[in-house]
């Protein structure tokens, strides 16, 4: 798992009921859309997110094109937070080994 969808994925999880639109994630994360969409395309793909675009009132008054919003599954939620810890812990042992191997 990339260090990017590591931060997205923290990201959703700090509001898990929220959806967030791709922008805001971007700009939250200081992500460009080039790397920020495909990311969460893997994501949805993955059965972790869904999308869905917001209704056309919502953004006509606004003069602004339709938001794309992405939230955790049922249980993608819990499967994101169940993959950021074995990202944790394999980061830690790596960390570990490291410091233990010959020389070091």
């Amino acid at each position: 798992m990339t260090p990017q969808t590591v931060d997205v994925l923290r990201a959703l999880l700090a509001k898990p009921t929220k959806p967030k639109y791709g922008r805001e994630l971007g700009q939250e994360l200081g992500l460009k859309s080039g790397t920020l969409h495909p990311i969460l395309a893997r994501l949805e793909h993955a059965g972790l997110v869904e999308s869905f675009w917001e209704e056309p009132a919502a953004h006509e008054d606004q003069g602004r094109p339709r938001r794309r919003y992405y939230r955790f599954t049922p249980d993608g939620a819990e499967r994101a937070r169940l993959a950021l810890a074995a990202v944790t812990q394999t980061a830690v042992i790596a960390s570990t080994r490291r410091r233990l191997a010959p020389g070091h």
